[in-house]
């Protein structure tokens, strides 16, 4: 039990460190963007949207680990599953 605690101190530790200058990324990006509007060329505008997507899609990433290191920490819940609704709704039909 306590190595669970561990872990999840270090997860949420790691995950705000990782954040931190993230949020900065991401935020001084949206500043840029906004600042450069019509002035960039159209691949300086797509240089900028990469690294604005990046830098979201790290926040993201960054979420799914924290959330998982935290699913053994869980009471895991079983429920029935209409098996035959869940492949219609993969195949869209």
């Amino acid at each position: 039990m306590r190595s669970n605690t561990e872990l999840d101190a270090f997860c949420a530790s790691v995950s705000h460190d990782l954040r931190t200058p993230l949020g900065h990324v991401t935020g001084f990006i949206e500043l840029l963007q906004q600042s450069t509007a019509g002035k960039l060329s159209a691949t300086e505008e797509r240089y900028m949207q990469f690294i604005h997507q990046g830098a979201l899609r790290m926040m993201e990433l960054i979420g799914d680990f924290l959330r998982f290191a935290r699913l053994d920490s869980l009471a895991m819940q079983c429920d029935r599953v209409d098996m035959g609704a869940c492949v219609k709704e993969a195949i869209g039909r």
